[in-house]
This record gives C-alpha cells, sequence and structure tokens, in this order.
C-alpha cells in the first residue's frame, strides 16, 4: 500500500479520513509511538520531540509535536516517522477496503471526537495536572480509572455525562480503530 492510497479515498468527492481525524496522534488512542532504525533522530529533536525507553525499545511520547489540531504538518513531509507513515487503525483499513465509506467514517470520527471535546473540557473542569510527566489525553482516562473516582457515587453523579462521555469514547476506540488483536498495546503504543 502506498502513501497515495491512503489518500485517495473509496468513494468519490470525499477526502482523506487520517488528516480529518488525528486521534493516533495526539494522545488518544496510544501513549508512545515508535521510533525506528530508519528515523532521522536529528530531525526529531529539531522537532522538540525527545525519545523514551520502553522495555528496551525507543519511542516518542504522544501527543506528538508535529500535530497542530487535528492535521499533521508534516504530512508530505519524507522525513516523517516511519510509524505514522505505516500506521493504519482499523477504521482506515475498512475504509482503504471499500468496507466502510468516506461519509461512514466521517461519522464516526464526528462522533469519537465529539466525546473527546467533552472529555477535554472534563479535564479541564477537574484541572488535572498539566505538569504530569505523561500529559496526554491517555493519561486523564487512565488516571480517572485508576484513581477509584469512576466507581465514586458521588463523583458519578457531579459529573454523569462526562463519565458516560469516557466510555463512550473508549467503547468508541475498542470497536473502531484499535485493531482486533490490539488488546495488549491497547492505549499504550502504536
Amino acid at each position: 500500500m502506498t502513501e497515495t492510497d491512503i489518500t485517495m479515498p473509496c468513494d468519490t468527492g470525499s477526502g482523506n479520513i487520517c488528516i480529518e481525524c488525528g486521534l493516533c496522534c495526539d494522545g488518544s488512542m496510544f501513549k508512545h509511538a515508535r521510533i525506528a532504525e530508519t528515523d532521522d533522530l536529528t530531525f526529531l529533536k529539531q522537532m522538540g520531540v525527545e525519545s523514551v525507553i520502553v522495555r528496551d525499545k525507543q519511542f516518542f511520547q504522544l501527543p506528538c509535536k508535529g500535530q497542530e489540531g487535528k492535521r499533521c504538518r508534516l504530512y508530505n513531509d519524507s522525513r516523517r516517522f516511519n510509524v505514522c507513515k505505516t500506521f493504519k487503525c482499523r477504521l482506515l483499513k475498512q475504509y482503504i477496503s471499500g468496507k466502510i465509506s468516506y461519509h461512514a467514517a466521517m461519522a464516526i470520527i464526528r462522533e469519537i471526537t465529539k466525546r473527546r471535546q467533552s472529555i477535554m473540557a472534563f479535564y479541564e473542569i477537574l484541572d488535572t495536572d498539566r505538569n504530569n510527566p505523561e500529559p496526554s489525553f491517555f493519561s486523564f482516562i487512565r488516571e480517572l480509572h485508576l484513581s477509584g473516582k469512576m466507581d465514586d457515587l458521588s463523583f458519578r453523579k457531579t459529573y454523569p455525562k462526562q463519565i458516560l462521555d469516557c466510555f463512550i469514547f473508549r467503547d468508541l476506540l475498542n470497536r473502531s480503530f484499535y485493531k482486533v488483536n490490539d488488546k495488549k498495546t491497547e492505549y499504550y503504543e502504536r
């Protein structure tokens, strides 16, 4: 599969679902992205990207410094990271194969983006620590679960819509974006 295959929609009059989405880059789906041996480490440093070692493998932390809004400013740059050139979520694979139309894919992206925006507002309401060493959307949802807040009745009564959005967001990721065998890497790395 070539880069052109991804940008050419399965049905006419449509755009590129990757640059309309950006969830794999913004910390929503994964905590880290793998650095390949062929990636230009000098370019990574120029981008302000610091590598981290996880289980003896080199990664960069998400959200990616190359992302502006939902769009990757490096999308057409030949130095773009290998993982960014090759990663295909479940939704993209379905779209490329023609199993889902551009309009259906975009409906899913709009729905998950709406839930993400609600959760980001929730993040602001809770005044989450922005100095967290893992300042990502991924970390916020994980922290809510690990802290037990999601099980606290008074917390749930105070923030029912936001908690529901967290569960729906996670369900949409699992059903529409993660690969079937991604359970071991869910919310961690791509």
